[in-house]
């Protein structure tokens, strides 16, 4: 009967059910993923695997919650991310213990983790990993430039009387 509902709606998905709704207020409570699905009635034998396949349904599922929930994008963006975006503060100026003056100015920190948070909801960032390669590639760059400019000015200091290099770097070939 619930499915035949389900399709009536216009829903192929089934809601949350009992379980998910353990999991998540077991993890809400600061379990961890294996203990919180253990605890709320997922396999015995890989329970974290479990409640992670669960997590990642729930995960797929949010986009229409928020649908339902009146959180569609054009909602967000309207309510909630314009006016943070234009979101100001007020300084206030004291001397003595006594304010003399005050300032509207942009609350820049407010819209800047506006803007980090619409990024990151977007899917606009790279993944962890991909940072993370591409820094450790940027500094291995870094060090072969650094190597080259490093032979080069050795290469003068062999051609001239004075040297350029004792002074300011010490290599390992002198230690």
């Amino acid at each position: 009967m619930a499915i035949a509902k389900r399709k009536r709606e216009g829903r192929d998905k089934p809601s949350l059910t009992p379980k998910r709704v353990k999991l998540i207020k077991n993890l809400k409570k600061g379990m961890t993923i294996t203990d919180a699905a253990r605890d709320a009635g997922y396999s015995v034998k890989a329970p974290g695997q479990a409640g992670w396949h669960a997590l990642q349904a729930i995960q797929q599922r949010m986009p229409e919650v928020l649908d339902r929930a009146g959180l569609t994008d054009e909602a967000l963006v309207e309510k909630h991310l314009k006016p943070l975006l234009n979101a100001t503060e007020t300084k206030f100026f004291a001397f003595q213990g006594e304010v003399h003056e005050t300032r509207t100015v942009p609350a820049l920190s407010i819209r800047k983790d506006a803007l980090d948070l619409t990024f990151r909801l977007k899917g606009s960032y790279a993944p962890i990993e991909q940072q993370l390669q591409h820094i450790h590639e940027i500094t291995v760059l870094e060090r072969a430039k650094a190597a080259g400019s490093l032979e080069k000015i050795r290469a003068l200091q062999s051609d001239s009387e004075n040297p350029l290099l004792s002074e300011v770097v010490d290599t390992p070939e002198e230690k």
